[in-house]
């Protein structure tokens, strides 16, 4: 009897320490997802600090989401008396005030995805187009389109191909790096190559059409928007950077 209340006295204290592992190894694994989420919000810092001190002739926002995410927004309204937008109307090629801008953000958004690579895993540069469609017909790189859905996600797609290339060119090459890119002294500086590799990893091109319009008041509304009076169409013509948290 004795050796059979040992054995079971055994059985109980191995079932107590396997007990207190599992809760242990599972207060690593929150101390650690805590510690990305901390990363996280250092990323998210850092480029909220970027977007306020940028110097852009239109708006920049930065907008973040529950689960980790970020999409900083950029887009030309009317302003002062000016009419141009960030894109011409049915062109991808982008205005000096669209230059201007993404002078200021491609900078921020590279230099963050180097910084922090195991915190970005992708930044998507999405092309947007307004409901207007004046033309009747128009090609985009040789590719005709017949309908205006059709022509604006075909704009915006060109549009998404223009910034992602704007924002490649930006960088410079190694020895001849762009003043944009240089960090304050005291930090570790990147180099273009460097630059470069995390560029062709993390970032990508999307077109959307007009299936996220910019409304009147600066929020981003759906396909029921289309062709209504709600729309800004200026500022339809945009660019989102949608920053995605690395998955662990």
């Amino acid at each position: 009897m004795e050796e059979t209340s040992n054995s079971s006295n055994l059985v109980e204290a191995t079932i107590a320490e396997l007990a207190f592992l599992f809760v242990f190894a599972m207060f690593v694994s929150f101390a650690i997802a805590a510690e990305d989420n901390a990363l996280t919000k250092d990323t998210l810092a850092r480029l909220k600090a970027s977007v306020t001190t940028a110097k852009c002739d239109c708006p920049i926002q930065l907008q973040t989401t529950k689960d980790g995410n970020a999409v900083l927004r950029t887009w030309c309204p009317e302003n002062n008396g000016k009419k141009e937008g960030m894109f011409s109307v049915g062109e991808a090629t982008l205005t000096e005030r669209g230059k201007s801008c993404f002078d200021q953000i491609c900078p921020l958004v590279i230099l963050e995805a180097w910084r922090a690579p195991k915190t970005i895993g992708r930044v998507t540069i999405e092309g947007h187009a307004s409901s207007d469609w004046e033309k009747k017909e128009s090609s985009f790189s040789g590719v005709k389109c017949l309908s205006g859905p059709h022509c604006n996600q075909m704009l915006s797609s060109q549009r998404s191909v223009t910034v992602f290339s704007y924002c490649l060119a930006s960088i410079g090459a190694d020895g001849d790096l762009k003043p944009a890119y240089r960090l304050p002294d005291g930090e570790k500086q990147p180099t273009a190559s460097e630059l470069f590799e995390i560029y062709s990893r993390v970032f990508r091109n999307e077109g959307l059409g007009a299936r996220k319009p910019m409304l009147k008041g600066g929020k981003v509304g759906g396909e029921k928007h289309w062709n209504t009076a709600e729309e800004d169409r200026i500022a339809s013509r945009r660019v989102e950077f949608r920053i995605l948290r690395k998955s662990n």
